[in-house]
Parts: C-alpha cells; structure tokens; sequence
C-alpha cells in the first residue's frame, strides 16, 4: 500500500495525471494531443539515452497576457551531443510594431518578423519537435507560460529541465548564496566561452551546452537518470 501511494506522488506520475485531464478537458490541437498521447519516458532511464529539445524564446517582455512571442529557437540533443543540423529558428510576423525598448534588447527588426512565420506555425514546429522529448529552457517559466498562452491552455504538460532552477538547487545544497542566475553569468562558471545573447537560436544551444556541463558536474562518477535532473527542475 505504501509502495503504491509513494508511486501514485512521483513527479513523472503527476505529470502524466496532468496530461490525461488536459486531454479530458478541452479540444486539443492534433499535434499537442499527439504529444501529450505519447507514453513517458522511464524516470530511472538513462538521460543521455532520452532526446531533449533546448528552446528560447524572445518576446515583447515577460507577461503572456500582453506580450507577444517574437521568435523561437530550438536544438536538439541526443546522446549528450548537441546535434548542430537539428537547429531551427523563427521570427514570428505580428502586425503591432515592436516597441524600442525590445528592439534594443533582443536585436530583432519590423523587416524581419515581416518576413517571418505566423504564431500558429511556428507553435505547429515545436510542437513537432516536441514529440517524444523532454524540453529544456533556461528559466523555463517564461517558454511554459508563453506557448501555453499561444495554445491556450493552463500548462504544458511535458517534462521540463532548467538549467537556472539545477543551479540554484545545487548551490543550496552546499549552502552558496549568488545573486546573478543568467545564462551568460552560468556559462561563465563553468568556464563555457561568451555567446551572443538575447538571440533565441544562440540562447537555445547556450542553454544546451550550460545541461551538458551541469550533468557532468553533479553526476561526475556515473551517468544520471531522468528523475534525478527533473527534480531539480521543479
């Protein structure tokens, strides 16, 4: 009996109950109930054997309720290798003009999310990418509540790592206070070399070497599993 309510309160088991409500609840988009129709991985299987999908987003700003997606970025790794050929990146074309102060941030210009690719098309290629994988973001509060808004529902049920949370819950572990958790700050402590920030591509494959360099360092005398990064990621 104990055994049996220890399973039902596992992270991956929460999740999946959170999947079967969402699929309950409402009228899904086919390639989103598709993603969320797919069995788990096993939480005791070997992380380097899972894929995993590093995404960034850039936006007008940080609330979902007003602000807009501007462009996404996404990589694969597989292997505990970043596959380059996988990566893929979008402007999304918006009709408002994109304010000033973005613009300085993120370098991105009206030409081009002109040129770019409807909302809906570009969730339709994550969604795609998504499947079959667990996701990666540095503080991924922002890509989870973004795409959820764009799909209109509650949560993304997936299985989600993020590098700023795995930091801050190695570091409490040895009693370290820091104040500064950005990528490029991370980067920098584990002697990764600069990057061209605030550029959704660029900040997806940073975020995925930052995993990689993050695994290794908890996990230096055997290789970890799934359960063990994505508790961190909580």
């Amino acid at each position: 009996m104990i055994s049996a309510i220890l399973r039902f309160q596992r992270p991956l088991a929460r999740l999946a109950r959170r999947r079967m409500k969402l699929l309950k609840s409402q009228k899904l988009p086919i390639l989103l109930q598709q993603s969320l129709q797919t069995a788990l991985p096993n939480e005791d299987g070997l992380l380097e054997a899972q894929k995993i999908l590093s995404i960034d987003i850039e936006t007008t700003g940080l609330n979902p309720e007003k602000d807009r997606i501007l462009s996404i970025g996404m990589v694969t790794i597989a292997g505990n290798r970043i596959l380059l050929k996988s990566a893929q990146h979008y402007y999304v074309k918006d009709v408002e003009p994109v304010k000033a102060e973005t613009a300085v941030i993120n370098h991105i210009t009206p030409e081009q999310l002109s040129e770019g690719i409807s909302l809906s098309h570009a969730i339709a290629l994550f969604l795609h990418e998504a499947k079959d994988k667990c996701i990666l973001a540095h503080g991924s509060v922002i890509e989870q509540e973004f795409l959820s808004k764009a799909m209109n529902i509650k949560e993304l049920p997936f299985i989600w790592f993020d590098t700023l949370r795995i930091e801050k819950t190695l570091l409490s572990h040895k009693n370290i206070n820091r104040n500064d958790f950005s990528l490029s700050a991370l980067r920098n402590r584990y002697q990764l070399p600069d990057y061209d920030a605030h550029n959704a591509l660029s900040d997806a494959i940073a975020a995925a070497e930052l995993f990689l360099a993050q695994s290794k360092v908890i996990y230096p005398s055997q290789p970890p599993v799934i359960k063990q990064l994505y508790k961190r990621s909580l």
